[in-house]
């Protein structure tokens, strides 16, 4: 199982535990409460429920607590509940919420969003009928970021001879250490690292057969390190969500599904503690009524020192 299913799982099963906790310690509340309010409507103390008459003593007598401490209760100045269940179904309830905005949020922010661009530079070996990479010269830079900046993690350069030679050569390169190596596919072991730079370019036209001082040579030469040099400056091309029509010059932003479950967990958090706050300041003004309530009992019954 991979861990998505286990984090899912695990949610689940916290959901359900938390679910049947808060219901049966509400249960538990609602039947105290009947069984108080079947004792009848006198006063009694509210820490062990013993009938308190009027002028009786300040400390109940059966249990020893002073009555204007722990207060006196009746059916109408029993304490509020606290609304556990209804915390847990609005929580519940939320995450649906937050996975709809959650994708949302994450989508209208720069957040977690990944780029790839490319670009393509043509020769005179092309071989329409073939492969369309055959021939060609492709760039493609990969890295993260969005409106506010972007961060090029891998750069890399690739070229296929026509065929029926059909041979491959790659460079990559690290845009943070200004190294890259030459990869081709009849040899074990790469070129580099080499510095990046109109050398490294010229080692890769070689490599992929071309005279570097022939005047093709030079102008992949020219062309090559011109794309290389706008990616490492992150100048990339225009964001386009399809294809261009050459299909050889554009920029694809796409979403991580990291940014839309840190999106999702935000909004959850955010509503669910907005929604605990409110519960809590509600049922602390029903506290707040019944005592005050409890406190004209205890002044009724004119209990002595």
């Amino acid at each position: 199982m991979v861990w998505q299913a286990w984090t899912f799982s695990a949610i689940t099963s916290l959901a359900i535990l938390t679910g049947i906790a808060a219901a049966g310690w509400t249960a538990l509340r609602l039947l105290r409460r009947y069984a108080t309010r079947g004792a009848g409507a006198e006063p009694a103390c509210a820490r062990c429920g013993y009938l308190i008459h009027p002028g009786s003593r300040r400390r109940c007598p059966e249990c020893g607590s002073d009555l204007a401490q722990v207060g006196v209760v009746t059916p109408s100045t029993l304490p509020p509940i606290y609304p556990v269940l209804g915390l847990w179904l609005g929580a519940v309830g939320l995450g649906y919420v937050a996975t709809e905005l959650g994708p949302r949020l994450a989508a209208a922010t720069p957040w977690g969003w990944g780029f790839l661009a490319t670009d393509a530079i043509e020769t005179t070996r092309h071989e329409p009928r073939y492969l369309n990479s055959q021939g060609v010269i492709g760039v493609q830079a990969s890295g993260h970021g969005r409106w506010w900046g972007t961060r090029l993690n891998h750069l890399l350069v690739a070229y296929v001879t026509p065929m029926p030679s059909d041979r491959s050569v790659q460079m990559d390169v690290e845009p943070d250490r200004g190294r890259c190596w030459i990869f081709t596919s009849d040899r074990p072991d790469p070129a580099g690292p080499l510095p990046v730079g109109p050398d490294a370019v010229a080692e890769f036209v070689r490599q992929a057969e071309f005279a570097p001082d022939d005047p093709e040579g030079r102008r992949v030469r020219a062309e090559l390190w011109g794309v290389m040099s706008r990616f490492l400056r992150h100048n990339f091309p225009p964001g386009t969500t399809t294809r261009q029509p050459s299909g050889t010059r554009a920029t694809w932003y796409f979403q991580t599904q990291n940014a839309e479950r840190v999106a999702i967990a935000a909004v959850w958090v955010v509503c669910a503690g907005t929604l605990a706050i409110v519960l809590h300041r509600m049922h602390r003004r029903l506290r707040q009524k019944v005592a005050r309530r409890a406190e004209r009992v205890l002044n009724e019954l004119q209990l002595a020192a």
